[in-house]
């Protein structure tokens, strides 16, 4: 929403061009036409550019015609008053367009009605009239005109604010991994609350379903810690119980989310479920509301992980992301942030090693990576790393993040020369000499957001305060907040094996094309090269970049058929080349304007389906029967003894149906503990390990379904306090299995 605040007169008549964030009101005194491409009857014009991504105006420009028009603010009736035209062009910069009358030609549409020369967007201004200096009102006018335009665009606006709920999985699997992915998360988590603007909310749940922290207001530094110190004080838990956090992450967002803001849930959880309420269950509720779903997988995580995982980002509107693995969650909750955010990161080094940074003084070392940037990219055969960002308007990011050690970033506004005299730390930030720069540090990461930068080259220095005895990686990242825009669409997250993946990019240059007598929009980029690579499954990716057909306006599109079902890594990225953008060195190929994309989607071989606990059993049967012609005479003997018992657990007598037990059900259950047994005797056995884990996964999966799936029956028909009391007990016992799993103790 709009404040109108006076900045103070200032000698620049700048109008348009390459956008400056300063809202300049001009005067045009010669080559009006020229200047704003407008017809010299057209007393003023306003220039709009905005960030498609968000709404956000970047730039409004308002133009006086002074070169055709005589102008007076004493109510001259030979004259155009000032504030008569400025309060109509603001109504251009407020989001409302021209209105016209039925003989006015070409330029009325029957919607727009008739009567409308009182109005004051009446595209048509009088010598003298002063009767529009501000928005039409009359009480007998029911339909309330101008007004009325500013209530519908007030009312309809797209949610500014964030309500955030951040769902950590603490279960002992996922802060066991072996780069303790629940640390990690956190250490994100907490990089992300600085990054977070004032109005923003944001709430903690833990697994199981551990309401951590309310939504929690980010008013200032106070409020910001409070939510850090609830971040950094959850420790591993037992149960990974991805339903039943979700349902209590959307509980937290019905009962006290904003109607105003958007509603978001990022799950920080790999997708290994094993008890609590069925994903599915709760996601059937949730996908009917406005509540989208962020998630993550690692390569290392089971195909019903990943699947899971894009399922739930799918049916929600989120997005989905596959990565290397825990190291990576830092940059999965950056690019999830921004893009909320409708920043985009156009530069992510590859990792560092902190080993570059040994026996090097402050600064440090100077970084002459980075991107080149005026709106775009310096290019030279690909990036062109000559020294940093060449900025020209909005805003930029420079950031660097780590893992345990600790470093120091600094920067250099341009020209960039390395010259260390000039460089920007935190001390002259606190100091108050860049008063349009911000700096925030945390335990593991440092940015500077720059407002309005200095035109020119900015380059970076990074330091290392405090090295680890063990090397570990660390990378620089840059992120804008522009108007020239990229907006990739999928059709969703997941797909079946024989169904195409469409995807569309849609670019604009401050905003989409707008039209009007009296303005000025944005226009689409119809010039650019859209490619994309693709990593597969099997880790492979494309040889050759593949184009995207230009389908005109700003729009580029393609599909992709997967021949093999997994998890799809795409990197898709967006740049026009342009004329001597760089005078420095005009030899060289430049482009204007670049922008990448990263996400992931997952292919099936049939609809998705929530694994049921029989299915289960029998994908551990399926992996036991490989081994029951072992070499190995001991491994044979358990293995077939295993497979004994589980026969004997699915015994059509013990089931009513794929996840509920009949009366005699318990000795299913007694069937799988002692096939768990016979596991046990070769676990430890060298090479055996990972299958023989992954069959007791799936032994524990199939009882916890059957179980989880009772409880949730029972408590959906409990209505006395005894019944509550025995379900009360059955979770104690349920919470206690997943304790026991956690600890290793599987045939418990």
């Amino acid at each position: 929403k709009l404040s109108y605040t006076y900045g103070g007169k200032t000698d620049s008549t700048r109008w348009g061009g390459v956008l400056d964030g300063i809202n300049n009101v001009v005067w045009v005194t010669s080559n009006w036409d020229s200047i704003t491409e407008k017809d010299t009857n057209v007393v003023a014009g306003t220039r709009v550019r905005y960030n498609a991504l968000n709404g956000e105006m970047a730039d409004v420009d308002i133009a006086f015609n002074a070169q055709n028009f005589p102008w007076a603010t004493n109510e001259d009736q030979e004259s155009l008053d000032v504030q008569n035209v400025a309060t109509h062009e603001i109504g251009h910069f407020s989001g409302l367009g021209d209105i016209y009358n039925s003989t006015d030609g070409g330029y009325w549409f029957p919607e727009m009605g008739d009567g409308n020369s009182e109005q004051t967007m009446y595209g048509m201004i009088g010598k003298g009239e002063t009767s529009k200096r501000s928005l039409y009102y009359n009480p007998a006018d029911t339909l309330e005109g101008d007004i009325a335009g500013i209530k519908y665009i007030y009312n309809n606006i797209p949610q500014d604010r964030i309500d955030l709920v951040l769902v950590f999985d603490n279960s002992i699997h996922f802060a066991g991994e072996p780069d303790s992915a629940l640390a990690l998360a956190k250490k994100s988590a907490v990089e992300l609350i600085d990054k977070m603007r004032e109005g923003d909310r944001v709430s903690i749940v833990s697994f199981p379903d551990n309401l951590v922290l309310p939504l929690t207001e980010i008013t200032d530094d106070e409020s910001r810690t409070t939510v850090k110190n609830s971040i950094n004080n959850i420790t591993t838990g037992t149960t990974c119980s991805i339903g039943s956090a979700l349902s209590t992450a959307q509980n937290e967002l019905i009962a006290n989310g904003s109607q105003d803001n958007e509603h978001v849930i990022i799950l920080l959880s790999a997708g290994e479920e094993n008890a609590g309420s069925q994903p599915e269950q709760v996601l059937e509720s949730i996908k009917t509301t406005s509540t989208k779903i962020y998630t993550m997988s690692f390569d290392s995580s089971s195909s019903d992980a990943q699947n899971l995982m894009s399922y739930t980002a799918s049916v929600t509107h989120g997005e989905y992301f596959l990565t290397k693995g825990a190291t990576y969650i830092v940059d999965v909750v950056n690019i999830i942030w921004y893009r909320l955010l409708g920043m985009q990161i156009v530069y992510l080094s590859d990792a560092h090693s902190t080993e570059e940074l040994a026996g090097v003084s402050q600064p440090g070392v100077y970084f002459q990576g980075g991107v080149y940037f005026q709106g775009g990219v310096y290019f030279q055969g690909g990036v062109y790393f000559q020294g940093g960002v060449y900025f020209q308007g909005a805003t930029i990011e420079l950031g660097v993040y780590w893992q345990g050690s600790d470093l120091d970033l600094s920067i250099l506004p341009p020209p960039a020369d390395g010259d260390e005299s000039r460089l920007i730390n935190a001390d002259s930030i606190a100091a108050g000499k860049y008063p349009n720069i911000e700096f925030v540090s945390g335990p593991t990461y440092e940015f500077y957001r720059i407002h309005n930068p200095e035109v020119g080259t900015w380059s970076d220095w990074v330091y290392g305060k405090v090295l680890p005895e063990t090397p570990e990686t660390f990378r620089t990242y840059l992120a804008i907040e522009s108007d020239l825009t990229m907006n990739v669409k999928f059709d969703k997250s997941l797909y079946l094996l024989n169904e195409p993946a469409k995807i569309e990019v849609q670019l604009f240059d401050g905003g989409e094309p707008q039209s009007g007598e009296h303005i000025i929009g944005g226009s689409a980029i119809t010039d650019a090269t859209v490619q994309y690579i693709v990593v597969n499954p099997a880790g492979d990716t494309t040889e050759n970049a593949i184009d995207f057909v230009n389908a005109g306006n700003g729009l580029y599109t393609t599909t992709f058929k997967a021949t093999s079902p997994g998890s799809y890594n795409f990197k898709i990225v967006a740049l026009r080349e342009s004329k001597d953008v760089n005078q420095q060195s005009p030899t060289e190929k430049v482009v204007d304007f670049f922008r990448e994309y990263e996400t992931s989607i997952y292919f099936e071989s049939q609809p998705y389906t929530a694994p049921t606990a029989e299915s289960r059993i029998l994908d551990a049967k399926e992996i036991l029967n490989g081994y029951v012609k072992d070499s190995n005479k001991k491994v044979q003997k358990s293995v077939k003894n295993a497979l004994s018992y589980i026969d004997d657990g699915l015994d059509d007598n013990l089931w009513s149906d794929e996840n509920h037990l009949t009366a005699s059900g318990k000795d299913a259950y007694q069937n799988l503990q002692l096939a768990a047994g016979q596991v046990l005797k070769i676990f430890d056995y060298i090479g055996y390990k990972t299958d023989f884990v992954a069959v007791l996964e799936d032994l524990f999966s199939a009882s916890n379904i059957i179980a989880s799936i009772a409880i949730d029956e029972a408590t959906a028909q409990c209505n006395n306090s005894t019944c509550q009391g025995k379900i009360d007990t059955a979770n104690y016992y349920m919470q206690q299995a997943s304790k026991d799993y956690g600890l290793g103790l599987y045939d418990v």
